[in-house]
């Protein structure tokens, strides 16, 4: 006999992950990314006031204290990775050069929790969720744009699960409705 249930695989290992967070079986291997979350607001052990640097001379608008409706989000590989940041950079010229309204967060972006979430720290994922979703709220941002795989699979299937009602589009998916247009 085949088992019937409608069940999602990977939803049951993450609530295994989940259970075995909540009651303490942790691995060591994890704690340095989760308190480095919590203190530095990235799970790389990296200063928050570095974040924004890739972005260093861009001129682009920072919705920590402006608004547009669409917002590139680097990612935190991408803010801090020097042999990746030239991908933001680039995806800031080209919305630049394409005439796009957008803005960035620098060095207040936060970071998406999505590593977080599939370690099994969901109350961390979560807040991280509720703080980007409140900052993007602030911001009037209605289409975030990334080209971090990562947080690209946290904002659109994640997320909405916490109440995000944005559109999110891959650096990627955003060129080609680019051409098309």
């Amino acid at each position: 006999k085949l088992c019937r249930y409608d069940m999602e695989p990977l939803a049951a290992l993450h609530e295994l992950r989940f259970k075995l967070v909540e009651e303490g079986h942790t691995l060591p291997e994890h704690k340095p990314g989760i308190e480095s979350l919590g203190k530095l607001g990235n799970m790389l052990n990296k200063p928050k006031a570095k974040r924004g640097d890739w972005a260093e001379g861009l001129e682009a608008n920072d919705l920590s204290k402006a608004k547009a409706e669409v917002l590139f989000h680097a990612g935190c590989r991408y803010s801090y990775d020097s042999d990746l940041s030239h991908v933001a950079q680039t995806s800031v010229k080209i919305l630049q050069d394409a005439g796009v309204d957008f803005g960035i967060m620098g060095k207040n972006e936060p970071c998406c929790g999505g590593r977080a979430y599939h370690m099994g720290y969901k109350a961390q994922h979560r807040e991280a969720a509720e703080h980007t979703i409140e900052a993007w709220s602030q911001a009037g941002v209605k289409t975030v744009i990334t080209p971090c795989a990562d947080c690209y699979h946290t904002f659109k299937r994640l997320y909405p699960l916490a109440g995000s009602k944005v559109e999110v589009l891959h650096m990627v998916e955003f060129v080609d409705r680019l051409i098309r247009e």
